[in-house]
């Protein structure tokens, strides 16, 4: 049995400087440490910033204890992102699980009654097995005492909760409530509608409109950005390697628009993939910073900041993390539009910048994010 890989010297030193105590057990120990590693990353970028041209002279152990200040004071921040992003990874696994669990146990064409109800035990026995479906297995148990054959006595009805009546003509149509069905023949035999929640009185704010407009902007403008990624694998490296000479790092600040930040990449050899990453990247960042601050722009300390957050470097863990700061971005602007209590805003959003189509939690789950290709295929399976 091979010996277990011992922690490298870069690792070592990730660790003493940026110690994920807090996080030991929610965190997985990859992501630990690609966190780790870019904010080692970033430390050494702001040491870099430090070291050009000066009125006055900066100690070496200033200009290290300043760095590694801002860099430790930044870590936290991209803990709990990474915790967030990992706990919708995990809410997607369950809710597959919870489908792989049904698949598992088809309904048939004319089943009895009592085979019915095997089936549903079946279901429930293993959703209860799963953590996190626990709850959805105990709410079946009710449906499955209504299965139980009481002889001579009448049944209740089977109350199926928190559906919407769809029957065109039913003096409930459109309101959310309990649907009724006849235990032997699965028919509706009634819907008890609920005191329904008016999405019209929840009135978004200006705070709503603003992350849904420039969440929703990021959304397109990271389509064409993911799209050259994946053309050219080593293209974040390449940037990287551009972005970490003293002279890129020093003109960081003063870049005032998407043409600057190419024209100082072309300067330094870039190749044309790099220069189109970096024009897609800043259209990607000028919207996510509208997001989090409103009015603001890309430019001086502000980009310093979204920089160490999104912009590439030479470690390829570190840019993975760097892409799914960016998925989680996404996600943060959806939530904060109040997409869970009216979902509506969100959806005019992402219609108007054409991109109405993407889903954000099939990305997570590694999928292309295209609903309508998703259809398509499982069609052919």
């Amino acid at each position: 049995m091979p010996a277990p890989q011992q922690p490298s010297i870069l690792d070592r030193l990730a660790a003493r400087l940026f110690p994920a105590g807090n996080y030991t057990g929610l965190l997985d120990p990859q992501t630990q440490q690609g966190l780790q590693h870019q904010s080692l990353m970033n430390l050494g970028t702001s040491l870099l910033q430090q070291s050009g041209p000066s009125p006055y002279r900066i100690p070496l152990g200033a200009a290290l204890g300043n760095a590694l200040a801002q860099s430790q004071a930044s870590f936290p921040q991209m803990a709990e992102h990474a915790l967030q992003f990992q706990a919708y990874k995990s809410q997607l696994a369950e809710q597959q699980a919870i489908a792989g669990v049904a698949a598992k146990y088809p309904a048939k064409p004319g089943m009895s009654m009592a085979d019915q109800r095997q089936r549903m035990i079946d279901i429930a026995g293993e959703l209860l097995m799963i953590p996190g479906a626990a709850a959805q297995g105990e709410k079946m148990s009710a449906l499955i005492a209504a299965m139980k054959d009481s002889t001579g006595a009448k049944r209740e009805p089977i109350r199926i909760p928190d559906v919407r009546d769809n029957v065109v003509g039913s003096p409930t149509h459109g309101l959310i409530g309990t649907k009724l069905l006849d235990p032997d023949t699965y028919q509706r035999v009634g819907f008890e509608p609920q005191v329904q929640k008016d999405l019209l009185a929840i009135k978004p704010t200006n705070d709503n409109l603003q992350k849904a407009e420039f969440g929703a902007a990021a959304l397109a403008a990271w389509q064409p950005l993911e799209k050259i990624r994946k053309a050219n694998p080593a293209v974040e490296e390449e940037v990287g390697k551009v972005m970490a000479s003293p002279s890129f790092v020093q003109a960081i600040p003063g870049f005032r628009s998407a043409g600057d930040a190419v024209s100082a990449l072309q300067k330094a050899g870039a190749s044309t993939a790099a220069q189109n990453y970096m024009r897609a990247k800043w259209a990607f960042l000028d919207n996510v910073v509208r997001t989090r601050f409103a009015g603001a722009r890309l430019s001086g300390a502000v980009l310093q900041q979204m920089g160490q957050e999104f912009l590439p470097s030479l470690d390829p863990g570190a840019n993975e993390q760097v892409r799914n700061n960016e998925l989680q971005a996404m996600l943060t602007a959806q939530g904060q539009s109040g997409f869970d209590a009216n979902p509506q805003l969100w959806q005019n959003a992402v219609k108007r910048h054409g991109v109405a189509n993407v889903d954000l939690q099939a990305l997570l789950a590694g999928g292309s994010g295209d609903t309508q290709l998703n259809t398509i295929r499982s069609r052919y399976p």
